[in-house]
């Protein structure tokens, strides 16, 4: 089943920093793996955590102001396409992510989404806009006691539902599994993150309702733990593109 480029576009990215959220599609459905996925659990600690609380924190502490992707595809098995602008997180001073730009390949923006919080730091709403300007969803949230997103539900202009999402942690908040589901439960996708034993997360893969496996993406980071690349193939192991990380801070 085909998803939705914007859906897969916002949840990938809830988890960048430590991380990329809320909700988001890729590519077309490719390949199936028979061989059941294991997931890495977290050995050396076990630590709970408020992911969310992390991310801002960290944000914070760096002064970072915005991050920008850079996308770079494969043209051939050693060529790289020149690098076009693939998104925008922007961040307040007090490290809120306040909204999220995606690009067209001609740079244009194509979709944006805008965030609201409550008192307490969680994001209530999230708020997508299409090409013209005009809002098209609507995303809210629910959360577990630790402060970690459980449940996400989507709704079109209408008000009427359209999907909604579900995330499973391990027994250090580490979101392991992020669930899509249309709005008569059938299963659409799935994306399973596997972590080292500190905690960081590695890679992902994603797959279909049948559990074909779509892509796989493998993150990259600097000696300061900051992440600065992803990797993905797609379903046959095959390298299709590159995404780098330009931060901007505040001075």
């Amino acid at each position: 089943m085909k998803m939705c480029v914007q859906d897969i576009k916002i949840l990938i990215i809830g988890v960048v920093i430590i991380i990329v959220s809320g909700c988001s599609s890729i590519k077309r459905i490719s390949g199936e793996e028979k061989t059941v996925v294991k997931k890495e659990a977290v050995k050396s600690k076990n630590v709970v955590k408020n992911n969310d609380l992390v991310e801002r924190n960290y944000i914070k502490s760096s002064r970072i102001k915005s991050i920008d992707r850079i996308r770079f595809i494969y043209i051939s098995r050693d060529q790289l396409s020149s690098g076009q602008r693939y998104s925008e997180q922007k961040y307040d001073s007090s490290g809120y992510l306040t909204e999220m730009d995606f690009y067209d390949k001609s740079g244009k923006e194509d979709t944006k989404y805008t965030y609201e919080y409550n008192g307490s730091g969680q994001r209530i709403t999230t708020i997508r806009y299409n090409a013209e300007g005009q809002e098209d969803k609507k995303y809210t949230y629910d959360y577990n006691k630790y402060g970690n997103k459980i449940k996400s539900v989507r709704y079109g202009v209408d008000g009427e539902l359209e999907k909604y999402y579900l995330y499973k942690y391990d027994s250090s908040e580490n979101l392991i599994d992020d669930l899509w589901y249309d709005k008569s439960g059938k299963l659409e996708y799935k994306i399973v993150n596997y972590y080292n034993g500190d905690g960081k997360k590695i890679s992902s893969k994603s797959y279909d309702g049948n559990n074909n496996l779509d892509e796989e993406i493998k993150y990259q980071y600097d000696d300061k733990n900051n992440l600065v690349g992803e990797e993905r193939y797609d379903s046959s192991g095959a390298k299709t593109e590159i995404i780098q990380y330009v931060y901007k801070y505040y001075n």
